[in-house]
């Protein structure tokens, strides 16, 4: 009677200990869950940032390249102040206005137009890429870009120099000259070199975010399978 009692203690502290392992797993593989769908929620987020800084890339050297050929046309000052607003922006020299990778500029485009959101902060396009941790390789195209577009800025520069300048005697053929270089081939590509900058950035990111959220998502399903198949 002792010995099956004995045994009957023994049995119950093995069945205890089996189900302690048995929690421990389970709270383990719950923790494990967690962390790979924290992992998957911060690679997506990641992903969706860096598409709309990448956008604004873009977006700034289109944008740019409207207010520049709107002021050649119609010589409103008020285009070249927000072309080099634009610039000032994106390089972090003044404030960003909230929610800036919405419809914006051509909200002030109109005679009243008024800015739909109110600025924000001073930060440039490639401390927000920085800060959401993108590579050095993703941010050397970046770079690329934005000089891209800087070299650009000659020829939009060149063109207000030229209407600046313009003569009472040539001043037609003079803007005319002007619009026309804002339409050139050497104008295009630039435009072009900037977009392939972009593009490659695109492309490194899909590639680079696309690995990450694959392992996260395995990792994901293989803590679930786990905690699964514990009871069994």
């Amino acid at each position: 009677m002792q010995k099956e009692l004995q045994l009957n203690i023994k049995r119950l502290s093995l069945l205890n200990l089996v189900a302690v392992i048995l929690a421990g797993l389970t709270a383990l593989s719950v923790y494990l869950m967690y962390g790979s769908l924290k992992t998957i929620e911060a690679e997506t987020k990641v992903r969706y940032q860096s598409y709309i800084l990448a956008e604004q890339v873009r977006q700034s050297s289109d944008q740019l390249s409207l207010m520049a050929r709107a002021y050649t046309v119609t010589g409103n000052t008020k285009f070249l102040d927000f072309f080099n607003q634009i610039l000032a922006i994106r390089n972090g020299e003044a404030p960003r206005p909230e929610d800036y990778h919405r419809v914006y500029w051509d909200m002030l485009m109109p005679h009243n137009g008024k800015a739909p959101f109110p600025d924000g902060e001073k930060k440039s396009l490639q401390a927000m890429l920085n800060s959401i941790g993108i590579t050095d390789e993703e941010m050397q195209q970046i770079r690329l870009a934005e000089k891209a577009s800087n070299d650009l800025t000659k020829i939009e520069y060149a063109a207000f120099q030229a209407l600046a300048n313009k003569s009472d005697e040539n001043m037609e053929k003079e803007q005319i000259d002007a619009i026309l270089s804002l339409y050139s081939d050497d104008y295009f590509l630039a435009k072009s070199e900037i977009m392939s900058h972009i593009n490659n950035f695109l492309f490194m990111l899909d590639y680079r975010t696309e690995q990450n959220l694959h392992t996260a998502t395995r990792d994901h399903y293989l803590m679930s399978l786990f905690a699964a198949l514990l009871p069994f």
